[in-house]
């Protein structure tokens, strides 16, 4: 049996399928949250037709945290905890992606359209799941940092590449050239993991040679009410607590940037939709590099818990220098800066706080776990979107600032607190 490609074995292998399969992950994310939601824009739709389709793309991700308790219950040991439940999504992602491509929706075809993006995000949140599960159970604890700089810069820069790629040729061909596109690039993940394993000696298909390992035996827990009772008891302790409070915070203040940046920029600088669209995917890209060049490798040299620190700090200091340049918020050049430090900030906080996340998982209920701590950062944004109103009528843009920053002061002092490297 040839072992050459077993994700547990191979340091390499492991950086580069989180990367690889993340970056894919991106795609269908970029599609239907942004490229599809634009193109209906585009013919018409009004606002309260786009929030439909959108709510109906969203709402698999919002139940996200149910996947973690099926993915840990209901497993395929011989072909590994995880990589079964991956190359199921990714074939239901594929088929419904070329269902779409092939009855091709026009943009009045709303209900239509959001069923498929049900359907599509409804997959790819569980193979989401599956692959955060998977990094959770397999990556060493020195890789944490390293890793999920992989992880999440990776997806960014496929979101990115996905809205891009897909938008020119629904604009340029046909919305069906583009989802057939789509469903290749989707293919090229689900074929690359029908030659990788999990661990040594496992099946790479159902009628294949190959045994459950040892070691993906002894993780199993086959009782849904004691994966709860697991994950609840391995969340409830003062470290978890204080790492759902930094979440839950730093999800919150990018609530407040998210709903109040474009109007900051339509107003004092009379940009229009599009412009602030294009800053905002320059800004998401770069943060992408950032995660992966940059933020994963300073958390491996010098501790995470000191980068969370510095990127709070970060935070802080933007805020402070915005409110003494008040005059320059309508200038391009300085919302540009603010949204590329925001969005560097807001995903290299996520990347630390994930790894600290994962190390602090109980490898038995690991995806549950994991998926209940990322659930925070959900309700922080949720948070920040019903209070916002209020707070820009309360105190204006300044008013926002100065939320956001002591939002941000918050959080830095729990992080000193934490006993994380």
């Amino acid at each position: 049996m040839n072992n050459s490609l077993v994700i547990s074995t191979n340091k390499n292998l492991r950086y580069g399928i989180l990367l690889f399969l993340y970056f894919i992950q991106g795609f269908p994310v970029g599609v239907f949250f942004v490229t599809i939601p634009a193109w209906l824009a585009d013919n018409g739709a009004s606002v309260a037709e786009i929030g439909s389709f959108s709510f109906m793309t969203t709402l698999p991700w919002t139940l996200k945290f149910v996947n973690g308790f099926i993915i840990d219950r209901f497993v395929y040991l011989p072909m590994g905890r995880r990589r079964a439940w991956l190359l199921t999504a990714f074939l239901f992602i594929i088929c419904a992606v070329l269902a779409c491509a092939i009855i091709s929706p026009t943009p009045q075809e709303l209900s239509l359209l959001a069923s498929f993006s049900l359907a599509i995000m409804f997959f790819t949140a569980f193979q989401d799941t599956a692959i955060d599960a998977m990094a959770a159970d397999l990556v060493q604890e020195e890789e944490l940092s390293f890793a999920n700089g992989l992880m999440f810069g990776g997806q960014i820069v496929g979101v990115a590449s996905g809205t891009a790629l897909i938008g020119y040729l629904i604009s340029n061909y046909s919305f069906s050239s583009a989802m057939f596109v789509l469903a290749g690039v989707v293919g090229l993940a689900f074929v690359v993991m029908l030659f990788v394993r999990e661990r040594p000696n496992e099946k790479l298909l159902p009628w294949l040679v190959g045994e459950a390992s040892v070691a993906a035996k002894s993780l199993q827990i086959n009782d849904m009410k004691e994966i709860v009772r697991t994950a609840v008891k391995s969340m409830l302790n003062l470290p978890s607590l204080k790492l759902i409070s930094i979440l839950f915070l730093i999800s919150f203040n990018y609530g407040i940037y998210l709903n109040i940046f474009p109007k900051l920029s339509a107003d004092l600088a009379a940009l229009d939709t599009a412009s602030i669209s294009y800053m905002g995917g320059i800004a998401s890209l770069v943060a992408g590099f950032v995660c992966i060049f940059l933020v994963g490798t300073l958390g491996s040299k010098f501790g995470r818990k000191q980068i969370i620190i510095l990127l709070l700090l970060v935070q802080c200091v933007m805020i402070a220098v915005g409110l003494l340049l008040q005059a320059s918020w309508g200038q391009v050049s300085f919302l540009y800066t603010i949204a590329i430090l925001a969005a560097s900030t807001r995903y290299g906080l996520l990347t630390l706080i994930a790894a600290i996340a994962m190390s602090l998982c109980n490898l038995r209920v690991s995806a549950t776990q994991f998926t209940l701590y990322l659930a925070f950062t959900n309700i922080g944004m949720a948070v920040a979107a019903r209070i916002v109103g209020g707070l820009n009528e309360a105190g204006g843009f300044v008013g926002s600032f100065l939320a956001y920053g002591g939002i941000a002061v918050v959080a830095l002092l729990i992080a000193f607190t934490l006993k994380v490297e």
